[in-house]
């Protein structure tokens, strides 16, 4: 038996099957550039810093329906696949660590983006109206997203470490 996106009982006493598929795939790329450093040579205390650049998606969208009645397909219309880039923001992070003897670490980092600056383009690089309305909404109502990462790890024995930690990342949302 498939799984329906929506079925209803007709007024015939037949059952109607409505199925949606939506499918997107892409590849892209970006470059990560990074340091850790510690500021005197014989301490176990580090600082680090990265910048994560933007990553270019070059993306297709492709989609159609079905439609069966009592299980038997009666209907099939697939859209033509539609080509498009996605950029998402530049990403800045900041740590901090320091480690005790060969048993415990502590960490900590901040990390930046500004999600109001995603942006989606048509293959050659322009908006169309379409992507500019999408760029226009994505600007109105996200914003720069914060986010905050402590943690430890224990390491009992060589061949065996318990990590723990938190996460808070602030809403992305203007509103």
């Amino acid at each position: 038996r498939f799984e329906s996106f929506y079925q209803e009982l007709g007024v015939d006493g037949h059952t109607y099957d409505w199925d949606n598929w939506y499918k997107t795939r892409g590849d892209g790329f970006d470059v990560k550039l990074g340091f850790i450093c510690r500021p005197i040579e014989s301490s176990p205390f580090r600082i680090g810093a990265y910048i994560h650049t933007p990553i270019w998606y070059r993306m297709t969208d492709s989609n159609g329906a079905t439609l069966y009645y009592e299980n038997y397909k009666v209907g099939y219309a697939e859209n033509e696949e539609f080509d498009y880039n996605y950029r998402t923001p530049w990403k800045f992070v900041v740590s901090l660590g320091h480690t005790i003897g060969n048993f415990f670490a502590v960490g900590a980092e901040y990390e930046y983006q500004d999600l109001s600056t995603a942006k989606f383009s048509d293959i050659d690089g322009y908006a169309s109206e379409y992507f500019r309305y999408a760029n226009k909404v994505t600007k109105e109502t996200l914003r720069g997203q914060h986010t905050l990462k402590i943690g430890a790890e224990i390491k009992p024995v060589d061949s065996f470490s318990i990590r723990f930690g938190y996460n808070f990342v602030s809403s992305p949302f203007k509103k």
